[in-house]
Parts: structure tokens; C-alpha cells; sequence
């Protein structure tokens, strides 16, 4: 009986896959649907069984529904792929008996792309680090995505999830915040975005921002869905960030500088807690106030400061500013532009110090007006040096130019009456034996450059002393008393002007705790007060009074500027001297001093001595240095390296290039931008570098590698690279030097060194020659004499002709073996190789050299041992320690040198020892550096030994100093055994 006509047309408007299975699941029946499928692809659409075109891992699970749905006359339901051609597709499949033919009949839908969304948004899920989770309310079942079990560290196969467990995860107040959240959801279909830590399931505490809403199903039915993410990293960074602001506020809240912010109007953002002290204004007092106009009254004044602000970075400067009560203060400041346009002003009160300078420059101002005026001068004695240093006042007193003749106390002296040097030395030394502030006195002649007797009147006292309390200098002020002796009335006037200014400027200085320096110019001699000594961190019984000695101290790239800047202030004669530098004291602490002098100079306009003083202004500096921003600084190390570095992306592209990268190179930025690395790599060596490139995208590691790059002139380089990826970001940094010129020399150095090996055994190898051609000569006499007189014995003439070939073969061995030493072998290859026979083949080279200095020769070989080597250097190796042993011992009684081949643990060893007694270790450790020699000039290169530790190490072997047990010395050269050829017994 045919079908009826409705399920024809259904069949043919179906957009499902209908169709009809028999018990030997043929097809009978398919919808149009199926038809176009299988034409499709198969050859004129027939398909014999349905297994045909079940995916082959899907088809017992197939062949199941089937024979449930014919047993159970029940509806069936499962998912599984058919296998159309090359591809294959995802299909739901409804399965169910008919009752009517007893056929079975399936229903399909394509799920293709429904699944590939599904692993899709587990991908998301995944990279993003955020899981799905969906809540029934009615039964209070949980379902949690794959991401979610990742997250809270469960097993999907072995954890139900819970709501009551979840909630329970959190930490502290965190599970109740959470239930409410839910509840809230429940009750009012309140949505919720709450960030808490909880407790995953191995104990380690994560923060999760969990965000819920409400989803409703249709009109009676809903469900609770949301999502979870792990945010403990944006935690961590968040209260990093926090400290980092925390930190700040404490230091600019604390700092005693101005600090201000403004921004490119001028409006102040942010003032510190100093800047309200100092001035009186704070931020909000300041807003609609024109504050260039408040702080510099002045036009001119306020011009200079506007310039100073549009010039960033433009270092100090000093400007006198009024407060808000009016008074007026001398400041100094200097600012920092931002990024975002905002700058940073820094400034500090130099009130006290400018006036304490101003005091300074007239105290000195008036002393010079008091001596010249009085008519005084002073002389000065230093007991550590014993030297005398008098003023021009004090030599003009007196009719001398200059003080070329008074070096010394006893200089000094010389020049006083004989009646009364006893007490003028007595002056000097009582005067520094005295207590602190304890003046010495005496009236003296002292002989005029005319010749004439004048009196002077001497004041002086003890101004410098030690740790200790020793006295370091005497300063006394003279004045010429030879016309009015009895006006001492004058002298005391004199003496109370010169001690109120000297309490003056011991007050100013103690209060701003100065260092006082006097250096006499012409005379090399510096002297420091008490503070200076603190200042340094000096011992005054070590410091030499000299300005060498205070250079030793300033940094090296500052000591040259500090002259260059002295030498400007002498030439130009200006009357003061203003600099900063930085210092190492002598506990290695480092400072920055800043030094304030007045200059003096002679009737010839020739420096002469500075008067000045120090001060610490480390803590402002370093204050300076604090408000840097990290990625300025990161971004200058980049430019401004030395060494050439790039970073390049996963294909070998460039990225960023800095400028000695470009200068190294010689490429352009465009041009680099247009090519791959890989491009400029030499051809030989594109191979391995392409497989540097694989394995530094691959590993979170440091590579160390070596190669050749073509320049922008055409010239290959070899270049040492440490390279490193970040596998994130999928970048590669890189830094190379360029060590072309390093390999070449060593290729050169090793050749020089076997020059000079075979420069020393040429003596001994010509010897070594002219014995055996001796003998040839000899013999060929001989039978040309026999053959002359027609008596010939033919046995004798055989014997000698076998020696001549004998004798002939001795000479082309030594002449191989130094063919063979001398070629260049460093590009040969690796070849198995006796080492017996290069041994004894070195052996030969240097045995009459032994001889001829009655040194002793012993040889020791176990065996033959087959190494992998270049037998050239490895012979190099041999010979230069048997040539350092023959040195060794040629000036001993006992002379013997002992070559010891042996084998054992896959090594080979050729040990040398001779009869010495050993290396002393200072030297030792040092021996195997190059250009180290303990021989004599010109009968040693130095490069021995660390050339032969190279060859050692390039062949897997090593060379160590090994002294015997009779503290023989002894040197070990260890080879990596060969693998032994069938025919082959190594003995161990």
C-alpha cells in the first residue's frame, strides 16, 4: 500500500533530514533534504546503509539508539556526526519505531554551528579568565561552566557545585556580603557586581568579581545566571598602586621642599604642607589670583620667573619671593614638566643661607679693608708641615715681592734680630701649646729688605686643632710699631675689630654648619677647619694639606669640570668662586658639597689664594632625583645604552631599534623597519638563527648566541648576542657587541704564540737536523771514496745506503712535525686521531732541545687512545707544557721532565710533570689568564697556557694545574675518548 499523499509532501517541504531505515538499515525513504546531501557527496546519491556516512567514533553509540528505539518503542534522542566526504558535521537525531511498518525513522537538525559556538565560548571562557554560572532557584541547583571549576580549583568530575559551598568559600564578612547578594537577586530580581576573595579548594585565597542577574525563561519560569572572574592580579596591581600613592603623600606631605603643581595655565592643582609653611598660601587661597604677581612684585623679576618656567629641567635658580605677609625670602627652585602637560615645581628657602653668604663675602671684604687701611698683616705657620705662609700686607710691611725665601718657621726666624728670635719662637709654640681662643704675644725686629731694623708687634693664637686637640696652625696678625711703639692703644683697637669679626663668622659658620677652607694657590697648600674634616669624613692626621689630596675625593667626571671651571674664574680674575660637585668620603658614602669662595689675587692679576667654604646639599639633590618618573628613566637606558639592542616580534620583524643598534649596523631606521632580521643574517648561518628565533619564542629563558650579520657596508660581522622573549607579548629583546675584532685577534694571538714556540725550539731543531745530515754526509764520503779506489764491498755499501734512507726519513719526520705545528688548523675539522702518534710526533720536536740542557726525558703511554680532535692544536697543546716544564727545570740540579699518557672514565690524560716543586698559588690562580708570565722580557708571551685552556675546552676536555703528591709540578690535559672502532681495545 502506497504512503499516503501528506507524507510526500511533507517529505519534500521538510527542512529536516527525514528519513526511513529498514532492519538492515537501508534507506527507503528521505526526505528532499537527504537527497541533496547525498548527491552531493556521493556518486549519484546512493548510500546502501545508514553507517555509511556515521562518523566512524560515533557509530556504536549510533547502532545503540537505533536498537533502543526498535526494542522500546521509544523515542530517542542523540547527537552524533556524519562523515559527508572530507568534512564532517554535528546532527541532533530523534529516533523512534513505526508502529504502522515497523521501520525506523530519524529525524535530524544540523548542529554544526551551534557547537562551534559552544567551543568557542569555552575559548573566551578561558583566555579571559571569566567562567558562566546558572542557579535554579525552585530546586537550588547549581551549574557552573569549566572556567568556574578551573578557577575555584574542583574537579568536574568528582564536585557537585553548591551555592551553600560556594557561599561558604568566602573570606571573613565576604560570605555574608555574597548571601545577601543572592537573596537579593531572588527576591527583588535585583542584579549585583561584587568583588571578594574566597578560599579555592587547595587552600590558596583568589579574589573573584562575581556579577548575577536574572534571567526569565518565559512568563512562569526563571532562572538566576551570572559569571565569575578571577581579578586577583587587578587586586594586586590596584594595592600596589595604593602604596605607591601612599608612599608618595608620606615624602611630599613630609619632604622639607616646596612642592607644587601646576598646570600650563599656571593654576596650581596641588601644593605639600612645606609650600603653605614657607609662603602662606595654599591651594584654594590661590584660585583666581594672578600668583606670578602675588610672589614677584616686580615686572622684571616676574619676566625672569615666567622664562624660568617655560624651560623645564633648566636646573636652579634663585629668585627673591614675597610671602602672603608680605615679607620677602630668597628662594630657589627648579621645575619638571609631565607628560600630561603638568608641572612639577620644586623649590626650597635660601633665606638663611643667602644672607649667612652676604654676611660671609663682607666679613672677608672687610678684613682685606682692615689690613690694607691698618697697615696689618699676617703670617701663618702649619706644624704638620712645618711651613710658613705670610699676606702680601705682611711682605709689602717689609719690602719683600714675594715669600720665595720663607718656606719654613726657620726661614722665618732667620729674618728676626738674633736678641730676639728665642722669643719669637717662643711666641709661635706657646701660642700652639695655648688653650682654645688663648692669644700669644711679643714685640720683635725683624730686618727690612733695606736692611733696617723695624719693630712689630705679633698677636696670634692656635685656629685649627686635630681629633685630638693637637694644634695644626697658628695665624698672628703683625703690625709695624717702629715709629709709634707706645701707640699700642692702636693694636687693641686693631686686635677688638679682628676678634668681633672672627666671632662673627664663627657664629654664621657654626650655625649653618660650613666647612672654612683656605687654599694658598701659588703654595699648593690647603687648609680645612674642623667641619671640613666632618664634612669628608676625614682623619685630620691623614689629609696632606694639599689640593691633590682634596681632589682625590671628588668624583672622577666631576674632577675635570671643577678645574675647567677654576681655570675660567682665574683667567676672567672674578672675585668669586660658586660650584657644585660630588664626593666619596672615606667610609665610601657619596655626597653633593656645594662651595661658595673669594678669590685673591696679586699686583700681577695672578691668582692667589681662595678663602671659601662647604656645605652638604646631598638631601636636596637626592629629593630632586625622587620625583623622576620610572618610564623616563627606562626609556633613557634604551637610548642611551651603549650596548645596541632591538626588540623584534615573532617572525624575526623589528620593532624598536635604538640608536647604537644604528649606529653599529649602519642601516637606517626605514631601512631596518623593511626587513627581517633573519634577511642580514650571513646565508651559513640564517639555519641556526632561524632556530634561535623557534626556541626563544618557545622558553622563558636567556639565550646566549653567536653570528654573522652583513652591515650596511657589505661587511659581515660576528655579533654576541644575549637574547630573551616575552612569550605574552610574543617579542623577542635582544643585545649584541660586536666581538669581529675579538675573534680575529684570537685567531692572531694563537698563531703568534705558535710562532713564538717554534722561535724556541729553533735552536734545538737545527741541531736536531745537522746530526743526521752530518752522518748522511759522512756515509756518502765514504762510498765515494770506495768507489774511487775500485774497491767496493757491496754489503758495507748496502749498510750504508740503508742508513743514508734511515738517516734521510729522521730528517722529513721533523720536518713534517714542524709543517704540521705551524699550518694554521683552526678551521680544520674534527678528526679521529692516536693520540700516541701525536704525542711522540711532539715529542720528537722538542727531544733535542731536552737533551742539549742534559734535561732527562721520561715517556709513560698506556695503549693507544683515539680522541676526537684537531691533532694540530691538540700537539700545540703538548708541546707548549713540555716547553714551560723544560723552563721550568733547566736551571735545577735535579732536571727531569716526565710525560705520562693514560686513559680511564672515557678520558684520556696526558699528564706533564718535572722535577720542580711546585707553583706558589698567588701564582697559580692567575696563570691561565692571557698576558700573564712569570718570565723574563722577551722570553715569554703570556699567551701559553690560556690559549691551550681554550683548545682544552673547545675539544670538551679541560687543562688544570695538578700538583703531585711529591709536590711535583704537574699539569693535566684531559680529551673525551673516541668511540672505539670494532677492531679496537681502549683499555680503562
Amino acid at each position: 500500500m502506497g504512503k499516503p499523499i501528506l507524507d510526500l509532501e511533507y517529505l519534500e517541504l521538510s527542512e529536516e533530514l527525514v528519513g526511513v531505515v529498514d532492519a538492515e538499515n537501508s534507506f527507503q525513504i528521505v526526505s528532499t533534504k537527504w537527497k541533496k546531501l547525498l548527491e552531493t557527496h556521493f556518486q549519484d546519491g546512493l548510500v546502501r546503509s545508514v553507517f555509511e556516512i556515521v562518523h566512524e567514533t560515533d557509530q556504536t553509540l549510533f547502532e545503540s539508539m537505533l536498537a533502543n528505539a526498535r526494542t522500546n518503542d521509544s523515542l530517542s534522542t542523540v547527537e552524533c556526526r556524519l562523515q559527508l566526504g572530507s568534512e564532517s558535521r554535528d546532527f541532533r537525531w530523534k529516533i523512534a519505531r513505526s508502529s504502522r511498518t515497523g521501520d525506523t525513522v530519524l529525524v535530524g537538525n544540523e548542529i554544526s554551528t551551534e557547537k562551534r559556538t559552544t567551543r568557542f565560548l569555552g575559548q573566551i571562557e578561558k583566555s579571559c579568565r571569566v567562567g558562566a554560572w546558572e542557579l535554579n532557584p525552585d530546586t537550588g541547583e547549581m551549574c557552573w561552566s569549566s572556567e568556574c571549576f578551573a578557577m575555584l580549583e574542583q574537579n568536574p568530575n568528582l564536585y557537585a557545585p553548591s551555592l551553600e559551598d560556594y557561599i561558604g568559600s568566602h573570606v571573613g564578612g565576604g560570605a555574608a556580603d555574597i548571601r545577601t547578594a543572592f537573596r537579593s537577586l531572588d527576591r527583588s530580581n535585583e542584579p549585583f557586581d561584587i568583588r571578594l576573595p574566597l578560599k579555592t579548594a587547595s587552600g590558596r585565597t583568589v579574589w573573584l568579581r562575581t556579577i548575577g542577574r536574572v534571567h526569565f525563561v518565559d512568563r512562569n519560569s526563571r532562572r538566576l545566571i551570572g559569571t565569575m572572574q578571577d581579578i586577583t592580579d587587578r587586586i594586586e596591581i590596584d594595592r600596589e598602586t595604593n602604596r605607591y600613592a601612599e608612599r608618595f603623600e608620606v615624602i611630599a606631605n613630609n619632604i622639607p621642599v616646596m612642592l607644587s603643581l601646576y598646570d600650563e595655565n599656571g593654576d596650581f592643582a596641588w601644593c605639600n604642607p612645606h609650600w603653605v609653611n614657607e609662603l602662606g598660601w595654599n591651594k584654594d587661597s590661590m584660585k583666581g589670583r594672578d600668583m606670578l604677581a602675588e610672589f614677584y612684585p616686580h615686572p622684571d623679576e616676574r619676566q625672569k620667573v615666567l622664562e624660568f618656567m617655560l624651560k623645564p629641567n633648566a636646573g636652579w635658580r634663585d629668585f627673591n619671593t614675597r610671602t602672603r605677609d608680605g615679607r620677602e625670602i630668597r628662594t630657589s627652585w627648579a621645575n619638571a614638566r609631565l607628560s600630561d602637560g603638568y608641572t612639577v615645581g620644586i623649590g626650597r628657602n635660601i633665606d638663611a643661607e643667602y644672607r649667612l653668604s652676604q654676611d660671609l663675602r663682607d666679613t672677608h671684604d672687610k678684613l682685606r679693608l682692615a689690613m690694607q687701611t691698618g697697615g696689618l698683616g699676617t703670617f701663618e705657620y702649619f706644624s704638620k708641615s712645618n711651613k710658613i705662609l705670610v699676606s702680601q700686607e705682611w711682605l709689602k710691611m717689609l719690602g719683600y715681592e714675594n715669600q720665595d725665601s720663607l718656606g719654613t718657621l726657620e726661614d722665618w726666624i732667620s729674618l728676626v734680630h738674633p736678641e730676639d728670635q728665642s722669643m719669637a719662637r717662643k711666641h709661635v709654640f706657646e701660642g700652639l701649646r695655648s688653650a682654645a681662643n688663648q692669644n700669644s704675644e711679643c714685640v720683635c725686629r725683624i730686618k727690612h729688605k733695606n736692611g733696617q731694623w723695624i719693630y712689630v708687634r705679633s698677636i696670634g693664637q692656635a685656629v685649627e686643632r686635630g681629633v685630638i686637640g693637637a694644634p695644626d696652625r697658628f695665624l698672628a696678625v703683625t703690625i709695624d710699631v717702629t715709629e709709634a711703639k707706645t701707640g699700642e692703644a692702636n693694636l687693641v683697637e686693631q686686635k677688638r675689630i679682628l676678634e668681633n669679626m672672627r666671632e662673627r663668622v664663627q657664629l654664621a659658620l657654626s650655625a649653618g654648619k660650613f666647612g672654612i677652607w683656605d687654599w694658598n694657590v701659588k703654595r699648593q697648600e690647603l687648609v680645612w677647619d674642623q667641619v671640613m674634616y666632618d664634612l669628608f669624613d676625614v682623619d685630620p692626621m691623614e689629609f696632606r694639606n694639599s689640593y691633590p689630596d682634596f681632589q682625590r675625593y671628588l668624583l672622577p667626571e666631576d674632577a675635570a669640570r671643577i678645574q675647567t671651571q677654576l681655570n675660567e674664574t682665574f683667567e676672567n680674575q672674578m672675585s668669586e668662586f660658586r660650584a657644585e660637585f660630588r664626593i666619596r668620603t672615606s667610609s665610601g658614602t657619596e655626597k653633593i658639597i656645594s662651595a661658595l669662595a673669594s678669590c685673591f689675587y696679586d699686583d700681577d692679576g695672578k691668582i692667589d689664594r681662595l678663602v671659601g667654604c662647604n656645605w652638604d646639599i646631598t638631601e636636596q639633590k637626592m629629593s630632586q632625583a625622587a620625583l623622576m618618573e620610572a618610564r623616563q628613566e627606562a626609556e633613557r637606558f634604551f637610548t642611551l645604552s651603549l650596548d645596541p639592542v632591538c626588540v623584534v616580534d615573532a617572525s624575526g620583524h623589528f620593532k624598536r631599534i635604538n640608536p647604537a643598534f644604528i649606529e653599529t649596523l649602519g642601516y637606517s631606521i626605514e631601512e631596518l623597519n623593511s626587513i627581517n632580521i633573519l634577511d642580514i643574517v650571513h646565508p651559513e648561518d640564517r639555519s641556526a638563527s632561524r632556530e634561535h628565533l623557534r626556541h626563544l619564542r618557545k622558553f622563558d629563558r636567556i639565550s646566549h648566541f653567536e653570528h654573522r650579520v652583513r652591515g650596511k657596508d657589505g661587511r659581515y660581522r660576528i655579533l654576541d648576542w644575549v637574547a630573551k622573549a616575552d612569550l605574552e607579548a610574543q617579542l623577542v629583546y635582544g643585545a649584541f657587541r660586536d666581538v669581529t675584532e675579538a675573534r680575529e685577534k684570537e685567531i692572531k694571538l694563537l698563531q703568534s704564540a705558535r710562532m713564538a714556540t717554534l722561535g724556541e725550539m729553533a735552536g734545538g731543531i737545527a741541531h736536531e737536523i745537522n746530526n743526521p745530515l752530518a752522518i748522511i754526509n759522512g756515509r756518502a764520503s765514504q762510498i765515494m771514496r770506495a768507489l774511487d779506489r775500485g774497491v767496493v764491498n757491496l754489503e758495507k755499501l748496502k749498510y750504508d745506503l740503508s742508513r743514508i734512507a734511515e738517516t734521510s726519513e729522521r730528517i722529513a719526520k721533523i720536518v713534517r712535525g714542524l709543517r704540521t705545528f705551524s699550518r694554521d688548523s683552526q678551521s680544520d675539522p674534527m678528526i679521529r686521531e692516536n693520540l700516541r702518534s701525536i704525542v711522540i710526533q711532539m715529542l720528537d720536536l722538542a727531544r733535542e732541545r731536552l737533551k742539549n740542557h742534559e734535561v732527562e726525558l721520561q715517556v709513560h703511554i698506556q695503549g693507544d687512545a683515539y680522541v676526537m680532535c684537531r691533532p694540530q692544536q691538540v700537539g700545540q697543546v703538548i708541546l707548549n707544557l713540555v716547553n714551560n716544564a723544560h723552563d721550568a727545570v733547566v736551571g735545577l740540579a735535579e732536571k727531569w721532565v716526565r710525560v705520562e699518557v693514560t686513559m680511564g672514565d672515557g678520558l684520556a690524560r696526558i699528564v706533564v710533570i718535572d722535577s720542580g716543586k711546585g707553583i706558589a698559588t698567588a701564582i697559580a690562580d692567575k696563570m691561565m689568564n692571557p698576558f700573564f708570565t712569570t718570565k723574563e722580557v722577551g722570553k715569554g708571551t703570556g699567551l701559553g697556557l690560556s690559549i691551550s685552556k681554550g683548545i682544552a675546552e673547545d675539544h670538551g676536555g679541560q687543562l688544570v694545574y695538578a700538583p703531585t703528591s711529591e709536590s711535583n709540578t704537574a699539569f693535566q690535559f684531559e680529551l673525551p675518548l673516541a668511540v672505539p672502532n670494532k677492531d679496537e681495545t681502549i683499555a680503562s
